[in-house]
Order: C-alpha cells, then sequence, then structure tokens
C-alpha cells in the first residue's frame, strides 16, 4: 500500500467529519453577517439550518462509518467521493461566477450552500458504492471458496480409495470416480437400470446365491429411501473375474429431486483369504479327527497285548518289568485321553443348529451329578449362586462347567476345596464366575492355561490333559464371549467367562467376512 493509501484509509473519515466542523464555522460566519446585517431572525434561522444541516450529516456520517461494517480500505473511495461532490458544486459556482448575466447575491452563503449539497451528495455516492464494491468483494470471495471447495471434494472423490458414484431419481449411474470405474471395468455410460445391471454384473451372495433386482442396494436406497451397508456382494467384471465389494449408501434430495450415493470398498482379498483360511481350517479339523480316530485303535491294541503279556507271563515278570508294563498301560491310557480329548476340541464347530435356551442352573446341576464321586472323595463344598437362563449349546455348556469345577477340585491344594459359582450383568451379557481357594496360577502363566496341551504341573503331581481350558475357550467364543482368570499364588483362582444376554445365533469360528 502506497504512502498516500496508507494516509487516505487513516485519515479519509477523518476528513469527512472535519469537512462537517468546517460547515458549522461557515454557517456560524453567515448567521453572524446575517445578525450585523440587521437581517430578520427567520432569515438568519434559515441559513443557521441550510448550513448546520450538511454539517450534521458529515458529523454524523463520519461517526457511522468507522462503526460500519464497511472494510477500512473502502474509505478513501468515500473521502474522494464527498470531497470530489464538494469540487464538483464549487466549481460549478465559480462559473456562475464569471458568467457577466448571472449574480451571486451573497458569495459566502452560495459557495457554502452549493459545497455542502455536494459534499452531502458525495457522501452518499461513496457509501453505496463502498457498500456495492465490499458487496462484490464478498461475493467473490464466497464464490472462490465454493470453487475451491468444489474442487477439493472433486479431487477428494477421484482420488479417494474407495469407489462412488451418484444415481438419479430412475435409479441410474450419472457419476462414477475412477475408482469405482476400474471396481466394475464399466463407464456410468455402459451401465443401466436395475435390471440392466443384474445382467450385466450377475451379483451374488457370499453363499453363491443371486442377488435380484429388487435386492440389490441401489434400489433399496433409490425406490425406498433406505440407507444402506450391505456386503460382501460379488459382482462379474468384464474380463470373467469376480471383485467383492461392501456397499454403502443413502438417500440424497438435490433442489427437490431425488438421489442417492453409493460407496464401494473392494474386499476381494479379505473375501478369498478368509474363505481360504476356512477350507484350511476345515481341513486341519478334519485331519486332527481321523488322526485322532484313526489312532484309537492302535493304543487299545497296546494297552491289551501289554495287558495279555502281564497276565500271561506274570510269574516270570521280576517288580520292575512289572512296574514298565505299568508305566506303558498308563502312559498308553493317558494318550488316549488325550485324543479323546482333541476329538472334543475339533468337534466344538462341527455341531450347527444346537443353540437353544439353556437354563444355568439346570446344566450345572447335572455337572455336580456327573462329579458327585469325586466331590465326595475330596470332601469338596460347591456353593452355587442363582444362574441365568442363556441362549446356546447346553451340552457344551456343560462342557466348561464341568472342566472349570475339575480343575478347581484338581488344583484345591492340601484343604478340601471350597468353591463358588456365581453370576453377574454386565449390560448385554452375562459374566459367569468359578472362584477356588486352591494353589493358585503365576501371573505370568495364566495366558498359557488356555493353549493346547499346555500344563502347568507334571502328570505325576496332577491329573489332565492339557487342552480343558483350551476345549472352554473355544466353546466360548463359539458363544460369542470371552474368558479368562485372574489368581494369586496360594490364595485361589477365579476363571470368568461370558455368555451374551440377547438370543441371537453366534458366529462360529472361521466364518467368511459380513458387512
Amino acid at each position: 500500500m502506497s504512502p498516500w493509501r496508507r494516509f487516505a484509509t487513516a485519515n479519509g473519515i477523518r476528513s469527512i467529519s472535519a469537512l462537517g466542523g468546517l460547515f458549522v464555522l461557515v454557517g456560524a460566519v453567515q448567521v453572524s453577517e446575517d445578525v450585523l446585517a440587521d437581517s430578520s431572525v427567520r432569515e438568519a434561522l434559515a441559513d443557521f439550518v441550510l448550513f448546520a444541516g450538511p454539517a450534521v450529516v458529515l458529523l454524523y456520517g463520519g461517526y457511522r462509518i468507522r462503526r460500519s461494517d464497511l472494510p477500512p480500505d473502502r474509505y478513501p473511495r468515500i473521502a474522494g467521493w464527498c470531497f470530489g461532490g464538494l469540487v464538483l458544486l464549487l466549481g460549478v459556482t465559480g462559473l456562475l461566477a464569471l458568467n457577466p448575466e448571472a449574480t451571486l447575491g451573497d458569495p459566502i452563503r452560495e459557495i457554502g450552500l452549493q459545497t455542502a449539497v455536494g459534499s452531502i451528495a458525495g457522501l452518499g455516492v461513496g457509501v453505496m458504492e463502498a457498500r456495492a464494491l465490499t458487496r462484490a468483494a464478498e461475493a467473490e470471495r464466497s464464490e472462490q471458496a465454493l470453487r475451491e471447495e468444489r474442487n477439493f471434494i472433486e479431487e477428494l472423490v477421484e482420488t479417494a480409495p474407495i469407489g462412488i458414484a451418484t444415481l438419479d431419481g430412475d435409479g441410474a449411474f450419472d457419476f462414477l470416480n475412477d475408482q469405482i470405474r476400474d471396481l466394475f471395468g464399466y463407464t456410468s455410460d455402459d451401465i443401466g437400470g436395475y435390471e440392466e445391471r443384474t445382467d450385466l454384473f450377475d451379483p451374488i451372495r457370499l453363499d453363491g446365491t443371486p442377488l435380484a433386482p429388487e435386492e440389490s442396494p441401489s434400489y433399496r436406497i433409490v425406490e425406498h429411501g433406505e440407507t444402506v451397508h450391505d456386503g460382501p456382494i460379488g459382482f462379474e467384471r468384464p474380463d470373467g473375474e469376480r471383485v467383492w465389494l461392501l456397499i454403502s449408501g443413502k438417500p440424497l434430495q438435490d433442489d427437490g429431486r431425488r438421489k442417492a450415493v453409493l460407496t464401494c470398498t473392494d474386499v476381494t482379498e479379505r473375501v478369498e483369504y478368509e474363505r481360504d483360511l476356512q477350507e484350511s481350517n476345515e481341513r486341519l479339523e478334519q485331519f486332527a479327527y481321523a488322526a485322532s480316530h484313526d489312532l484309537q485303535e492302535p493304543l487299545r491294541m497296546i494297552s491289551s497285548y501289554l495287558q495279555l503279556l502281564e497276565n500271561r507271563y506274570a510269574d516270570e515278570l521280576d517288580a520292575e518289568a512289572r512296574e514298565f508294563i505299568d508305566f506303558a498301560v498308563d502312559g498308553a491310557d493317558r494318550m488316549r485321553g488325550m485324543i479323546d480329548a482333541l476329538l472334543d476340541y475339533s468337534r466344538v464347530d462341527k455341531e450347527t443348529d444346537t443353540f437353544e435356551t439353556v437354563e444355568l442352573d439346570s446344566v450345572l446341576s447335572d455337572v455336580r451329578a456327573d462329579l458327585r464321586a469325586r466331590i465326595e472323595a475330596s470332601d469338596a463344598e460347591i456353593a452355587v449362586d442363582s444362574l441365568p437362563r442363556v441362549y446356546g449349546d447346553g451340552e457344551q455348556l456343560r462342557q466348561v462347567f464341568r472342566n472349570l469345577l475339575d480343575n478347581a477340585i484338581e488344583y484345591s491344594g492340601e484343604e478340601p476345596p471350597r468353591v463358588r459359582v456365581s453370576a453377574e450383568r454386565d449390560e448385554d451379557e452375562w459374566v459367569i464366575a468359578v472362584r477356588d481357594e486352591g494353589i493358585g496360577i503365576d501371573t505370568e502363566e495364566l495366558d498359557r492355561v488356555f493353549e493346547v496341551f499346555e500344563r502347568l504341573h507334571p502328570p505325576d503331581e496332577h491329573d489332565g490333559t492339557g487342552i480343558g481350558l483350551a476345549l472352554c475357550e473355544r466353546i466360548v467364543e463359539r458363544h460369542n464371549g470371552e474368558i479368562w482368570a485372574e489368581s494369586v499364588p496360594g490364595d485361589g483362582s477365579t476363571f470368568y467367562f461370558t455368555v451374551p444376554v440377547e438370543e441371537r445365533p453366534p458366529n462360529s469360528v472361521g466364518e467368511p467376512l459380513t458387512a
């Protein structure tokens, strides 16, 4: 900004106020002359009003402009117009003075009144122009901001890592970004209505069933006004490959016209990975089942022949030989127990449609009946609070309680086992707790106890296969729950597991991706 413009910006409005003060002074001089010339009071008063009126306008105008929303850079133009009007009418008055046919009765009065009118007129024009320029500048800034925002949105849409499309009220695509064109392999001109898209893309669900036109996300959004989050849905590309997409969308209103926006996320790799993982898990489970089943017969044969050997040659075997045979038979029995446990572990997800309303009180009562002999032999006390009804697999939940109570009795230490089973609701799930007063578990070992075949104690100290808690974890996970343990060595352990309150089907381990 030039020095003159800085000066004009800072002092332009002050000069207008100063001009108002000048007209006050001129008015006072004129009134004084009227009084000295013995003019009437009416004439003196009229001159005062004629001069005081413009002076007040200029003084008040200068005051209001500084407090208005006009930017200071408009002040020089307002002042310029004000003084321009003054100079213009001063020039007109001067030309009249040079005209021999024109006469000026009172030069001070005439010049003062003419320049006052010119100043006020210039002030009005300057303010109107300043406001017009300010509105124009604001409109230009708003338009520029809109252009920048539109360009940003367009760039964002084009560079977004997901596909974005809009549909008109007839369900036809009127915009596709580059990503969605790459996903589908078509342009918006190639894609028709609902029926044409069904023929073109052959959309299918994860289970391979076809998706009818009226079931498509675009149809439901446009025709029914739904907000959708669907998928994965498989679409066939022009090259014959299948792409799996998660599709979200909602209806829009644009100038009263019905429209819709869609976003498409490519999850093909995830779907294929989870399918491969599920197939791999199924093959591993089949292998574990087959291997465990096939190992049963050789183990039975080993045990049978060892016992036959002991019976037939008992008189010829010394104590050490009989001890070796006992070790071998015991090892075979323990191996058979581990294989049975492994079979149970591999079958956790095999059963389907086995979920129903289950009374946990009844389940625990059955478990206590199964363990009655052991409870009586160990002089165990098992206290049970009221347990809820849940939705699940009754037989598998029975296995969980059986394993947890069996562990509580096994690891009770020197004192008779003392166990309490309780339940507490936590929002949308039940937290079941099995507490004991046994030997406890070291903190760093708490996670290990849920691993397959993981044992914290040697077999000669405590019985077990090392798979019971791993089986509990898998069953609880099948019920959409969690299992964990808290313990203080020497002061007992508490095993917790959760079961959802709602009666909803569970997700099996390895279930494919769903939206």
